[in-house]
């Protein structure tokens, strides 16, 4: 009785690993960049002190030096793939926690995101240099270029998306929550072939 050969999927093209790190990076910065230009309606709405609201802005930056020391062993353990999976579908509990009630949500949803971006920002480059060893300097200016206009981006439309959209602060940090599930989708072919 002959053994079925098993059929081989080629990896994603080139053009769709640059649509991936696209993707990705533009899910890094806007949900931490977000809730800056909030602070002070979010402090009207719900009484916190300024010293919780700078801790609201800080907890990404300690999370970034907490946990981004993890990220290799995660990757080595699980494959980069399916960490960068786990790290959007962490992002998106983070963001859309964030925007729930009651307060300390608010909090929680930042750890949970920040945590999810630390380990991404070690993860997305590693991934880039191994998917395209020969174009690893335009694949990282791409990176780099979208990780900056994720941050513009977060900064510069939320308050403008939610007096468009006549949305509570709540809603406008949520809003963010949508780049995140589209860079979710970009990974699906990339788990079907994970190392």
């Amino acid at each position: 009785m002959r053994r079925p050969i098993p059929t081989h999927r080629a990896r994603p093209s080139h053009p769709y690993l640059a649509l991936t790190v696209v993707v990705l990076a533009l899910c890094f910065r806007a949900p931490i960049l977000s809730a800056s230009p909030l602070v002070d309606t979010i402090r009207a709405s719900t009484g916190i002190s300024s010293t919780a609201a700078g801790l609201l802005t800080t907890i990404p930056v300690i999370c970034f030096g907490a946990v981004s020391p993890l990220a290799p062993a995660l990757a080595r353990r699980f494959g980069m793939e399916r960490v960068l999976a786990g790290v959007i579908a962490l992002l998106a509990i983070g963001v859309l926690a964030r925007a729930a009630a009651p307060l300390p949500m608010l909090f929680g949803g930042t750890v949970l995101l920040g945590a999810a971006i630390a380990v991404g920002n070690v993860i997305l480059p590693g991934f880039i240099k191994r998917e395209a060893p020969r174009r690893i300097g335009p694949m990282t200016s791409l990176y780099s270029m979208a990780i900056s206009a994720s941050g513009a981006l977060g900064a510069g439309l939320t308050v403008p998306l939610m007096r468009a959209l006549d949305l509570s602060w709540r809603g406008a940090l949520g809003a963010w929550a949508v780049p995140v599930v589209a860079g979710l989708a970009v990974l699906l072919p990339w788990l079907r072939h994970a190392r």
